[in-house]
């Protein structure tokens, strides 16, 4: 772990003395082989705020994804976790720190237990489709196996269309 680096030196401190319920997000690299540039990120999202919940939901999904990585030889990985979000927020850090790895090349593969812990809204969902799009990034869920993005962002445009069309159709019902 880099301690020249300010977060980590946080992490760091936190670990020794604090619980994981006591922050709302964590970032964890774990470099194994170091002439492997190619680094995954696993990304996990509890939306509970109680303490034995949290650790309960985050170290369910961590030990899921650790024995994938384990499993599929994958060496190099960058740990995710917002804690007390909702799937539905914007305001999450873990999440915004992994979308500009992947816009900056620093990570070529995400894996989530469920596309659920990602995102439920179909806005944020497109806009990351757009991210793994351009930079050509795999998402893998456990739950769900191997995300095509180029398919989704088509049924994810869809969506969003017919979203729009019943709120301006409801909002003129409602205004005569």
């Amino acid at each position: 772990m880099n301690f020249n680096n300010k977060k980590n030196l946080k992490v760091a401190s936190y670990m020794r003395t604090g619980n994981i319920e006591q922050l709302d997000y964590y970032i964890k690299e774990e470099k194994d082989d170091e002439k492997d540039n190619n680094m995954v990120g696993l990304y996990i999202r509890t939306e509970f705020q109680n303490g034995d919940e949290v650790d309960t939901d985050i170290y369910s999904q961590e030990s899921k994804l650790e024995k994938y990585c384990k499993e599929n030889n994958i060496l190099n990985r960058t740990l995710y976790i917002d804690v007390g979000k909702s799937a539905l927020s914007d305001e999450r850090k873990a999440y915004k720190q992994m979308i500009e790895n992947m816009n900056n090349g620093n990570i070529n593969k995400v894996i989530i237990t469920s596309l659920s812990k990602l995102s439920r809204s179909l806005k944020q969902l497109k806009d990351f489709a757009n991210v793994v799009d351009s930079n050509k990034i795999e998402i893998f869920a456990l739950d769900d196996g191997k995300i095509d993005f180029n398919f989704s962002t088509k049924i994810l445009n869809e969506h969003l269309k017919k979203d729009i069309e019943e709120y301006k159709r409801t909002k003129d019902e409602i205004e005569f």
